[in-house]
């Protein structure tokens, strides 16, 4: 058992093998998304593991841990050879919601129809798409609020989910996704029971559709069969005029001339144009005629795309996304695009880089790879998933003679073991904090800060 995610697509076959701008796109959900690797290592008899961000390698871009989370799932990524997103067990909590990000953005680049799937259940989640355009700076609209095509695809697919999905969810999103839900309900159960179940429905929500559109749905009802019993063409030459003229409506065409019944043929087309129901209308079609849906809809569907399907989407911060403040983000901080963090936080740098340069200017212990290693192994003995960037270690290796760096670690074993210090710090944060502790989010902390080469040197000035 477990937390599934995936893309259905009209045309399974269509991949972005190749394709830069889909990649790069990829890349940055998830870095600004906090997805990274877990790297272990194992030095003079001690093991740990190290954070690093996701990286390109043998193809792949490939995740398994997200810090805003701080856990692990199953592997998850971006196959350049294929040009797809794959994914295992995926959880339910922020790692989750970047992988679903992912697929998010995969669906939007679509031009057919496709649908984010999580756990059997289509998304049609706004906050997805709205974050999508905060880190990519984009305006994405949100195509998955009518369920009309998802209907329509499965159909062609799965004829037996087609009938059973709960389709319930999309009624009141918009006006979009309820006439969505209407047409669906009219197919699955014929239009009089739909008319019925929609009149209910609108009493919970009455200014879910656009002034006169019931009375158009009325008038739709009279004009067909007023149609049919006025004709003198054969059944097959009326559905033909019919469906000619739903179809010229749709693409917009203009001086489409019939020989008979004329303005109640543009008394349809204009109350289909209000409507914007075109599968509503064919069934009753279907219904007054005794055709089969799928027969006559086939003969307009290429052409079927709502008018108003797409809904513009302010974007949404990272913050506002995985409900963090911009003091989780020290990561992410940069010269070009400096974040704006908290005084608590600012007065706790202060108090870090007071105390740094004290232990700068005395007799400091010298640094070895044995007392990094035992201090990060003692992290994770002490507090759950306390864990160092790769970076910084590596650049500590690099540089264990420097007395910069032994300052730093010595100052990073107080926040770690000395009670007084460790008192001192978590007395800055007063604010609550529902996602964890406030020793593990203050070692976490920072851990990011010593990263940031950036960051790090506005603090401690290397």
């Amino acid at each position: 058992m477990g937390s599934f995610a995936g893309i259905t697509t009209r045309n399974g076959d269509v991949s972005f093998k190749d394709n830069e701008e889909f990649a790069a796109g990829i890349k940055t959900i998830f870095d600004q998304g906090g997805m990274m690797n877990l790297i272990p290592v194992q030095l003079l008899d001690k093991k740990i593991e190290l954070l690093k961000p996701a990286e390109i390698k043998d193809g792949l871009l490939k995740v398994r841990y997200n810090y805003f989370e701080n856990d692990w799932w199953e592997p998850a990524g971006l196959d350049f050879k294929t040009g797809r997103i794959w994914s295992n067990k995926i959880g339910y909590k922020d790692y989750a919601m970047v992988i679903l990000a992912a697929y998010y953005y995969e669906s939007l680049l679509y031009e057919d129809i496709s649908a984010v799937d999580y756990n059997g259940e289509f998304l049609v989640i706004r906050k997805y798409v709205r974050w999508i355009n905060y880190v990519l700076h984009k305006e994405f609209p949100c195509k998955a609020y009518d369920p009309w095509p998802l209907f329509e695809l499965f159909h062609l697919q799965d004829r037996e989910r087609c009938e059973t999905y709960d389709w319930d969810d999309y009624f009141d999103l918009s006006t979009i996704s309820t006439i969505g839900y209407f047409e669906i309900q009219s197919v699955l159960y014929g239009t009089e029971k739909a008319i019925k179940t929609l009149l209910n429905k609108i009493e919970t929500a009455p200014k879910i559709f656009r002034p006169n559109i019931n009375s158009c749905f009325e008038e739709l009802l009279s004009l067909i069969p007023c149609y049919k019993e006025q004709s003198t063409y054969s059944e097959e030459e009326q559905l033909d005029q019919l469906l000619q003229n739903i179809r010229a409506k749709l693409v917009g065409e203009k001086n489409v001339h019939f020989y008979e019944s004329e303005s109640i043929l543009e008394n349809i087309a204009r109350n289909l144009y209000v409507t914007d129901a075109p599968a509503f209308l064919v069934k009753y079609i279907a219904e007054v005629y005794q055709k089969d849906f799928w027969e006559l809809w086939e003969k307009i569907s290429d052409v079927s795309r709502r008018r108003l399907w797409i809904c513009p989407l302010e974007p949404l911060s990272t913050e506002g996304f995985f409900d963090i403040t911009t003091d989780d983000r020290i990561f992410w901080w940069t010269e070009e695009e400096p974040l704006s963090f908290s005084q608590e936080l600012q007065n706790w740098f202060s108090l870090l880089s007071d105390k740094y340069f004290e232990i700068l200017s005395s007799d400091s212990p010298k640094l070895s790879i044995r007392i990094v290693m035992e201090l990060l192994e003692l992290s994770s003995e002490k507090h759950e998933f306390i864990i160092a960037f790769s970076t910084f270690f590596e650049e500590t290796i690099d540089n264990i003679g420097d007395k910069r760096y032994a300052a730093l670690w010595e100052l990073y074993r107080l926040l770690l073991l000395e009670s007084s210090f460790q008192d001192q710090c978590l007395s800055l944060f007063e604010s609550s904090d529902t996602r964890e502790n406030k020793p593990v989010k203050m070692l976490r902390r920072f851990h990011a800060l010593a990263a940031n080469r950036a960051l790090r040197k506005t603090v401690f000035k290397f």
